[in-house]
């Protein structure tokens, strides 16, 4: 049995069939497992002095969080301008968008900042792991055929054909 002749029984086409929806749902499978891994965002915070980091933090909703925060944004300086180290004025922290957070040592003051959301990954990482994964797929899929030819047709696995010269 050859490839030709096999191409004209039936179960060999409803085969081929199937394969093909097979190879289709298992690319969007692919995309579907590699966009939930390209699609990771990461927090960053950017102090009122210009500063930008990453936050170690997925929230920053406790006051210890928003004075390490305050550490890292101004790291000559202790966690805080301490209240009762410098007068408070309810002006100060209403027009500079500043913070006042309760501490055991003290009320500190903790300056603004932002957070935002940054993509892990840039369009080139992105667009070469679907790539990846797309060459991955295929070569799956590959194989698989080679395999069934090994099988069905006594087909060698892997043969060098000679490239005849005229």
């Amino acid at each position: 049995m050859d490839k030709t002749s096999l191409n004209q029984k039936a179960w060999h086409r409803a085969i081929k069939v199937l394969f093909m929806i097979a190879f289709l749902i298992g690319q969007g499978f692919g995309f579907l497992i590699t966009y939930s891994i390209v699609d990771t965002k990461i927090l960053f915070v950017k102090c009122d002095n210009g500063k930008e980091f990453e936050s170690p933090y997925q929230f920053l909703y406790s006051d210890a969080e928003k004075l390490l925060i305050n550490q890292r944004c101004n790291p000559d300086e202790e966690s805080g301008e301490s209240i009762q180290e410098a007068p408070l004025r309810l002006s100060d922290l209403l027009a500079g968008g500043k913070e006042l957070i309760k501490h055991p040592e003290g009320y500190y003051i903790i300056p603004n900042h932002i957070t935002y959301y940054k993509n892990k990954y840039s369009m080139t990482d992105k667009i070469g792991f679907y790539v990846i994964s797309f060459i991955s797929v295929s070569a799956i899929f590959h194989l698989i055929a080679k395999m069934f030819f090994y099988i069905v047709l006594g087909e060698k696995f892997f043969s060098l054909k000679k490239i005849r010269q005229q």
